[in-house]
C-alpha cells in the first residue's frame, strides 16, 4: 500500500534510519491493532525502536476499510 510505504518511509528517515526496514502490522478498519516484528539491517535499536512507535502512531485514511488485514512493509 502506498500509504503505508510512504508514512512508514518518512517515519524511518525522521527516526534517523538507515539501510532497508521491514515492518509488519495488521489493522481493523482503520486502525492499527497489532505492530511487529519490525526489522531493519545495520540500524541502531533506538531507531527501529523509534519505527515501531511511529507505526502505532499511524492514523489510517478511511480507504483502510477491512475488517482484518496484515501488511508487510518494505522500506
Amino acid at each position: 500500500d502506498t500509504f503505508l510505504h510512504d508514512s512508514l518511509a518518512r517515519a524511518w528517515s525522521h527516526c534517523g534510519g538507515s539501510g532497508t526496514a521491514t515492518v509488519e502490522l495488521e489493522s481493523t478498519l482503520a486502525e492499527v491493532v497489532e505492530v511487529g516484528p519490525v526489522s531493519a539491517s545495520a540500524a541502531p535499536a533506538t531507531a527501529i525502536a523509534c519505527l515501531e512507535e511511529a507505526t502505532w502512531a499511524l492514523l489510517l485514511p478511511a480507504s483502510f476499510s477491512a475488517e482484518h488485514a496484515q501488511w508487510r512493509v518494505d522500506l
